[in-house]
């Protein structure tokens, strides 16, 4: 028995210092406040160290963790008795770096003042509660070998000064302890209050609805009044009513009340803490079932010894029950474990011990360019598995040359910006000194520049948004091929990312150059027998002027059908006259008379605009082509064959890598972490093996 114990012991102790969440088997204590947990737990140790006081007392969760010491030797058991817990701090790793504190005592009577303290410190001084644990480790011949938890009382009412949310908080607490299946719950009520009541009870209830892990405790039953038969209650058929528990257990108030009617139940304060032994206790609770005729024959079933002897032997039963899933959570664990290891380490060159060599630093530098640079070309290929949940490398680039860039072209309407008048007046301007008898050529030139170079805008912009899809694509080639670099050589990681970040940004800037050259070199030339153009001009010339036409004025007040006859006969050109009583001149650039047009005049706009637009649609086909070839050519083609050899040529000098690939401290610290949870797993699992064959 000793053994199994010490042996889970060492277990628990091995899960403790790791921090990890594993379900080790433990019996809670729970109950309502003043309903005597502090008496039961008391009773078990056999001394009063639990604090005391109004309210709420226990305001962490309690961790009694006692073990049964023998002589040896020839020498007396030895006594320890320890306070301990955490104070959590968040370290550089990222990773939970708690300070334990521990303090070593001499005497039962310094628990309480001690847990008083350590409760000050993990609360602040605040009247809330935390889930720091705090640890009270006794070794000594006097105490059972049992690991129990004590949880805050539940509350009914919140007293003054304490947080709106500690009820809420208390039974979050509790729940969390109490809904693992691998907890004993020990359910505490006042023997002299009916179960009914049992906020305990109702709790464990929720967790454990058959009550096959559940025990309840009827406490202060030397403070039941005389008159009041209680033995349904301790039978267990009351409780029954609410759950049926495995067990009830009954015990008398070990606190010490002189003024109890029987008047036999010392003070331990009287007596002498360190003096009071669980075998006087227990005298005293067997004189009490004798002096109670209706308890007599109750007394083989109940008290501190029948408590703690069967909590004993059901909770060795306990652990052996969950050993299995115990050992796979632990073989779970250390895979983790050397999964995170396997991603600090190159399993085919040596391990980085801190130092730098030469024979091995750059053939790991060369594995990780070559990784990166086949993760980014097979991505932007499609060769690589890019996930399910979106579209990814290559194809981002292909709809946004067929799809994003092709529909912004095709938003651009040619001479949307231009109306009629402004193109008769560029037809006038182009016209120069002498009249236009024919078609005016330099101002459909002249209107055609204009709208060609409304494409260059969108075509950079392509450019812009190719550049920065080339962009994720690295890094998600980085997070698929290097992210162990990342975390194990971060500066060796940050290095190769901007060097490939620098050598995007130059091929961008040359095709940028290369794609506005590209539209520009449209507006050099305009080919005007371009052989798609020739049927837009043969629609052009088979437009006619109506037989019968006339002047229109194009305005604010639009075509004036309501002028007289013999405005209609008005000759359409006048000649310029001088006015000789003013000495000014009169001419066609009057702003009143700049909007006249006749049908003729009306014509010529048509056909320009026609031939503008045909001529747009041509060249707006070539750019759309020429484009994304251009961007593949000068920016994705040029990455795909040089970025390689633009790494190793940036980072091979010995003087620039050999500080990349120094391994860096917090990596190194991971690593010792690491190795150290594993190792301890491992004897965990030694542990766990060793428990089950015994």
């Amino acid at each position: 028995m000793d053994k199994y114990v010490d042996d889970f012991g060492r277990l628990q102790s091995i899960v403790e210092s790791i921090g990890t969440d594993l379900p080790l088997p433990l019996i809670v204590v729970v109950g309502a406040q003043s309903d005597g947990k502090s008496s039961v737990l008391e009773s078990i140790v056999g001394h009063p160290f639990l604090p005391r006081g109004e309210g709420c007392v226990t305001r962490t969760p309690i961790k009694l963790f006692m073990r049964t010491t023998h002589a040896e030797n020839g020498c007396d058991p030895v006594e320890n008795i320890s306070v301990s817990y955490d104070t959590g701090i968040l370290g550089g790793l990222g990773r939970a770096a708690p300070v334990t504190h521990t303090k070593r005592l001499r005497d039962f009577r310094n628990i309480a003042p001690t847990i008083q303290e350590a409760t000050r410190e993990l609360t602040g001084g605040r009247t809330g509660i935390v889930e720091n644990l705090i640890t009270v480790n006794i070794q000594s011949p006097r105490v059972p070998n049992l690991t129990l938890i004590d949880l805050p009382g539940m509350i009914e009412n919140v007293s003054e000064g304490a947080p709106e949310k500690m009820r809420e908080d208390v039974n979050r607490m509790i729940r969390h302890y109490i809904s693992n299946p691998t907890a004993i719950i020990l359910a505490v009520h006042q023997a002299g209050s009916d179960v009914v009541m049992s906020k305990a009870l109702r709790e464990a209830k929720k967790v454990d609805p058959e009550g096959k892990r559940t025990f309840c405790v009827l406490t202060k039953l030397d403070l039941v009044d005389r008159r009041v038969d209680i033995t349904d209650r301790l039978n267990g058929v009351e409780v029954g009513r609410i759950l049926n528990v495995r067990r009830v257990f009954g015990i008398i108030n070990q606190t010490g009340h002189t003024n109890h009617p029987n008047g036999f139940v010392p003070d331990f304060e009287e007596y002498g803490s360190t003096q009071q032994g669980p075998r006087t206790a227990a005298e005293l609770e067997d004189e009490f079932f004798r002096q109670r005729p209706s308890y007599r024959q109750l007394s083989k079933l109940h008290g501190r010894d029948k408590l703690v002897s069967h909590l004993t032997s059901v909770f060795r039963a306990h652990i052996r029950d969950h050993l299995p899933e115990l050992r796979r959570e632990l073989d779970i664990s250390v895979a983790s474990c050397e999964e995170e290891l396997a991603a600090l380490r190159e399993d085919d060159l040596p391990a980085d011990d801190g130092s730098n060599h030469e024979h091995w630093q750059f053939p790991l530098l060369a594995k990780f360019i070559n990784r990166f640079c086949k993760a980014l070309i097979k991505s932007v290929d499609g060769d690589v598995d890019q996930g399910s949940d979106k579209l990814a490398g290559g194809v981002c680039l292909e709809r946004l040359f067929n799809n994003t860039y092709w529909r912004n072209l095709d938003k651009i309407v040619p001479l949307s910006n231009v109306s009629p008048q402004q193109v008769w007046t560029q037809i006038q301007n182009c016209g120069g000194l002498e009249p236009q008898m024919f078609l005016s050529t330099k101002a459909f030139r002249v209107l055609v520049r204009n709208e060609i170079l409304r494409m260059k805008d969108e075509s950079v912009n392509c450019v812009q948004l190719a550049h920065k899809e080339m962009l994720t694509i690295r890094d998600r080639a980085a997070t698929m091929s290097i992210k162990d670099v990342r975390r194990r050589y971060p500066a060796l990681h940050e290095k190769i990312t901007d060097t490939v970040a620098e050598f995007l940004g130059q091929r961008q800037a040359k095709s940028r150059e290369m794609v506005e050259h590209s539209v520009l070199m449209q507006l050099d030339y305009i080919n005007v027998k371009h052989e798609a153009f020739r049927a837009a001009r043969t629609r052009a010339e088979a437009l006619q002027l109506p037989s019968k036409h006339k002047p229109i004025h194009i305005g604010p007040g639009g075509n004036n059908d309501e002028k007289e006859e013999e405005e209609e006969e008005e000759e359409e050109d006048e000649e310029d006259d001088v006015d000789d009583k003013e000495g000014k001149y009169s001419s066609n650039c009057d702003p009143e008379d700049k909007n006249q047009m006749g049908e003729k005049e009306k014509l010529d706009c048509q056909k320009i605009m026609l031939l503008v637009a045909e001529y747009f649609d041509i060249i707006r086909g070539i750019v759309r082509d020429s484009v994304p070839k251009i961007i593949v050519r000068f920016l994705i083609n040029e990455v795909k064959d040089n970025i390689e050899n633009i790494l190793m040529t940036t980072l091979q000098p010995r003087e620039v890598y050999e500080p990349l690939l120094k391994e860096s401290e917090d990596t190194a610290a991971i690593r010792r972490e690491l190795t150290a949870r594993r190792d301890q797993l491992n004897e965990a699992i030694v542990i766990v093996k060793e428990l089950a064959i015994e």
